[in-house]
């Protein structure tokens, strides 16, 4: 295939598989590359002490990584800075499209500003939109103000915008003309879903793996946890949670130590782990299980990439609907909570239990980054 021009890809990504932001970003220049274009990325790396200004190889791509920001004189830089992006972008004279990766408002602003100069199309690929409240405090008016404005304001300005999700195609559908919606992808030919894990363990097991946050601002693992207690008594199961460790957990929810405390081996924490092997716990298990804050703004904008790969690895998923997961679910298997209350997440887990049997896993390939070719393609042409 010809080659069709560059795409430069730009955002808080850490390549290769650093973060979920470095998964969704390789997968989607999977798919240009497959159209025809070279993409290059410009995302952070927390291991360099100067922006890398010599390509680096990530899966045959360029990458040319900046710094992360270790303090706050250069955290409040990298919110203003553009010329290590704009000097990715000048390597590349056949640059047809930059994408913006959640990027900041004074770097994005002047992105959309001197890409109209040079004909260069800017496409934002929008995942997230975080709460933050007004307030005369200098770091948090400054988030507040830079979300507010990249939102609402230059979004609107993009030639383009790939969204994560259907609240935000349905927030930016009057304002912008070319919009794609596409959730996190995979590439199902990679040994991490090819692999089949050996599972020895004859329980029931449910699991939770990600980053809860403090005070269940995002997720509400300390219901989970006490709706597992109450049960752990008559039933026979294995809970275990990945992304925090115990300590952690009850140091930032210490109502539920008691909780954790009765249920005594049915319980396992298992810290922070590479993602490979998140995927393969989720891959020997029989249940993700999760509740996210359905009122907070960023879990309804989002798109949860556990879900993308519960059902991509075949496992059960119990979950309460959030975003758009309910347009996915009958590729797994899949229960939804329709109520919060502790009655009804214990009885939904103890009919589970009740079935006594083990999830056959089978691979799905809804998420597969090659099923988003001609969508991509009709996009990036329309533009």
């Amino acid at each position: 295939m010809n080659k069709a021009g560059t795409i430069v890809y730009v955002g808080g990504f850490e390549m290769p598989d650093k973060n979920a932001a470095a998964h969704r970003v390789l997968n989607n220049a999977k798919i240009f590359s497959q159209i025809g274009y070279h993409t290059v990325f410009c995302g952070i790396d927390k291991q360099i002490e100067n922006n890398c200004e010599k390509a680096i190889k990530i899966d045959n791509f360029d990458s040319f990584p900046a710094k992360y920001p270790k303090n706050n004189i250069e955290w409040f830089k990298n919110l203003m800075g553009f010329k290590h992006i704009k000097s990715v972008i000048e390597r590349y004279p056949d640059t047809a499209f930059v994408v913006a990766y959640n990027l900041h408002a004074i770097p994005l602003n002047r992105l959309i500003r001197y890409c109209k100069k040079k004909n260069i199309k800017v496409i934002a690929d929008i995942t997230e939109w975080y709460e933050y409240k007004f307030s005369i405090h200098p770091i948090k008016f400054i988030k507040w103000y830079d979300t507010k404005t990249v939102m609402t304001k230059l979004h609107k300005k993009t030639d383009g915008i790939i969204a994560i999700s259907a609240f935000l195609k349905e927030y930016y559908s009057p304002f912008v003309k070319k919009i794609i919606q596409l959730p996190p992808l995979v590439d199902i030919s990679q040994e991490i879903w090819q692999q089949e894990p050996k599972n020895t363990n004859d329980k029931i097991e449910f699991v939770y793996s990600g980053v809860p946050g403090r005070g269940e601002e995002k997720d509400k693992i300390g219901l989970l946890v006490e709706a597992f207690s109450n049960l752990s008594v008559d039933n026979d199961f294995l809970f275990t949670i990945i992304g925090i460790t115990k300590k952690q957990f009850e140091l930032d929810f210490p109502e539920y130590k008691s909780s954790v405390a009765k249920m005594g081996e049915k319980i396992q924490f298992c810290g922070r782990v590479s993602h490979f092997d998140s995927v393969q716990a989720l891959k020997r298990a029989d249940y993700c299980i999760f509740i996210r804050n359905r009122n907070q703004r960023n879990v309804m904008a989002g798109f949860p990439t556990k879900f993308v790969e519960c059902i991509t690895s075949g496992i059960g998923i119990i979950a309460n609907r959030i975003s758009n997961i309910d347009d996915y679910a009958s590729f797994g298997n899949c229960t939804f909570l329709e109520k919060e209350d502790m009655s009804y997440i214990e009885q939904t887990i103890k009919e589970k239990l009740q079935k006594n049997k083990k999830i056959t896993h089978l691979v799905a390939d809804v998420f597969d980054y090659k099923r988003y070719f001609d969508v991509m393609k009709q996009f990036l042409n329309a533009i």
